[in-house]
């Protein structure tokens, strides 16, 4: 027998839920998520406004408060594959990678051929580094939606991370045929390309780089016109800024003098770390905190767009052997605390920022970067931030200097004029030793980021460079046993008394 209460609360929770849907499609979710409560108010297994009202508390960051909502749904509908889905995204966000598999692979035993249960299992997987597994995954997506740009996108990368570059770069242009304004695959082409030294396709594609990042075109953010080589520079003055990370400005801040040339006057905008390194460096005229009050200026470009402007290919990147001076004041106080005799001196550099998105691969704990070091090298680590992991460890090994803090950038670069060689994964130091022409061991992922091309030992951007690359992904063990009988050639070369085993 029909409950005409019970119809007339249903009536009304229709109507707020249609109220509310219309609030969610106008983009008003804090509107929407309040209409979704009211028809919960009233009909509290109201499955579609449990899921919905999840998906925006999970957007809004309230993600204990979404957890409980999805677990309420999952209670009220068991067999539904798509809040399973949504409860396996928020895990997945949350780190709790076990249970956001466990989510969907739920899904898929509900529902198969769900193409976006299968998607975000494989962008899961991926994260897990099991590359394999996530590219047949997207196989599977893109087989079931052979148009889901992203998935195609996503099987890119994880082909590329896998070396299998010919088929990344076909994910890619399939991708971009299917969402030609799809702008990370456009930098995920640019990288493909610059990796395999196409740098006249590289540097177009590019810049797509401002758009993937949220900033819109570089020209929005800059009251003046951006420079791209084609305007003449005599008598005008030019901004140009960083715009990445600290390594990114040091490669790119070889082009400054080649604007100066060109009779610009020339304002250098860096990030605070690289001011006092850069006080001296050729063709600045200004140089500026990134952030700070701009001088004026007729013309703007970002130091990693004038590859770009000086139409550099392989055979013409401007190589010098050296391109930065550092503070000689420095150089009688660094030189006293590391004097170290014959020994061969190392600098030394074995992870970065753990913020950077590909830190996992590049980074190696120190207790196994450290077997390769010979006895016989005075070491000194050129990074000033350790992690915790590795604290005790290099605290337990005396020998090895570390200073922490004191040692800025300006002071890295003063210690590693004093070094023989310096050692480091890819990071700013690698940098740093490149852009001063000293010679510099990088030990490189299996497929390492598209400054250090493919297939190479050497490097045309800094000629004293030697690339050690991994021969299977993530076994760095081989890297470090060939950097230890190099390093054991150099002590031998540098002190013939010295034990072949030190």
């Amino acid at each position: 027998m029909n409950n005409p209460q019970v119809a007339a609360q249903a009536e009304i929770a229709a109507a707020i839920f249609k109220s509310a849907q219309d609030f969610h499609q106008q983009g008003k979710i804090h509107e929407a998520l309040q209409k979704y409560i009211e028809v919960l108010e009233i009909q509290a297994d109201h499955f579609d406004a449990l899921q919905l009202s999840g998906n925006i508390l999970f957007k809004l960051g309230f993600k204990a408060e979404a957890l409980n909502v999805y677990d309420l749904a999952i209670k009220t509908r068991p067999d539904d594959a798509g809040i399973h889905i949504d409860r396996g995204c928020l895990l997945a966000d949350l780190g709790q990678q076990e249970g956001a598999m466990a989510c969907f692979e739920r899904a898929l035993e509900l529902k198969p051929d769900d193409a976006i249960a299968h998607f975000n299992r494989g962008n899961l997987l991926r994260a897990s580094g099991r590359l394999e597994e996530a590219a047949r995954s997207f196989q599977l997506v893109i087989a079931l939606n052979p148009d889901f740009a992203l998935a195609h996108n996503n099987l890119g990368s994880i082909l590329k991370d896998l070396d299998r570059h010919d088929e990344a770069l076909s994910c890619y242009q399939r991708a971009l045929e299917i969402t030609p304004d799809f702008f990370e695959v456009r930098l995920n082409l640019a990288i493909a390309y610059l990796q395999v030294g196409d740098f006249e396709r590289g540097w177009e594609y590019y810049d797509a780089r401002w758009q993937t990042q949220g900033s819109g075109k570089i020209e929005a953010e800059f009251e003046r016109p951006l420079w791209l080589g084609d305007q003449p520079l005599n008598g005008k003055t030019i901004l140009l800024h960083a715009e990445q990370g600290l390594g990114d400005t040091l490669q790119f801040c070889r082009y400054v003098q080649r604007v100066k040339e060109l009779g610009a006057a020339v304002i250098l905008s860096v990030h605070k770390p690289l001011i006092a390194l850069l006080s001296h460096l050729q063709g600045v005229d200004v140089l500026i905190e990134k952030g700070s009050e701009l001088p004026a200026h007729d013309y703007q470009c970002p130091l990693m767009t004038l590859p770009r402007a000086f139409r550099t290919r392989l055979d013409n990147i401007p190589s010098a052997a050296s391109y930065i001076v550092t503070d000689k004041s420095k150089v009688p106080f660094w030189r006293k605390k590391i004097d170290a005799g014959l020994s061969l001196k190392v600098g030394l550099a074995w992870s970065g920022s753990p913020k950077n998105e590909e830190d996992q691969r590049r980074s190696i704990a120190f207790a196994e970067f450290s077997q390769m070091l010979p006895q016989a090298a005075a070491c000194v680590v050129l990074q000033n931030q350790v992690r915790a992991a590795d604290l005790d460890l290099l605290a337990a090994r005396p020998e090895i200097r570390y200073f922490g803090d004191e040692l800025d950038l300006s002071a890295a670069a003063v210690v590693c004029e004093q070094m023989d060689v310096i050692v480091t994964v890819d990071t700013s130091i690698a940098h740093l030793a490149g852009a001063l022409g000293k010679p510099v061991f990088v030990l490189l992922p299996y497929s390492a980021d598209w400054r250090w091309l493919k297939d190479r030992s050497d490097s045309p951007w800094y000629p004293a460079a030697t690339l050690f690359r991994q021969h299977r992904l993530g076994d760095w063990s081989e890297v470090l046993r060939r950097v230890r009988l190099e390093l054991q050639q150099l002590a031998r070369l540098k002190n013939p008394a010295a034990s072949s085993n030190a």
